[in-house]
């Protein structure tokens, strides 16, 4: 063999290597923007989805306020409701029962 052949067979040999390598390069970049992209879009979707789960926590606090109240105004109501109805049933009737149960109910509206 001579000089020249084993010369150029080095050259091929090294620009061969250098190609499989750069293109290996080349790949992992690649890839490497591929799964950044994606991971984008899933943190993109994970920020959509904890948004949708404020504001579904920020409702739920307001509806349970709203519960808490009426069933304050229930309680209330129902407490006043017994008063009325134990004012009634404690009221002795006079001599006209019905003109007595009316006085008895325009004083519980009023």
């Amino acid at each position: 063999m001579n000089p020249h052949s084993i010369i150029a067979a080095i050259v091929v040999a090294i620009t061969l290597l250098a190609g499989s390598y750069w293109k290996g390069r080349v790949d992992a970049s690649a890839k490497t923007a591929i799964c950044e992209a994606r991971s984008a879009d899933k943190d993109a979707y994970i920020d959509t989805q904890n948004e949708a789960v404020k504001l579904l926590k920020s409702e739920s606090v307001r509806k349970a306020e709203a519960a808490d109240k009426a069933l304050a105004n229930a309680k209330r109501e129902t407490a006043k409701g017994k008063d009325r109805i134990a004012k009634l049933l404690a009221a002795q009737p006079g001599a006209d029962a019905c003109a007595s149960a009316s006085a008895l109910i325009r004083e519980s509206i009023q």
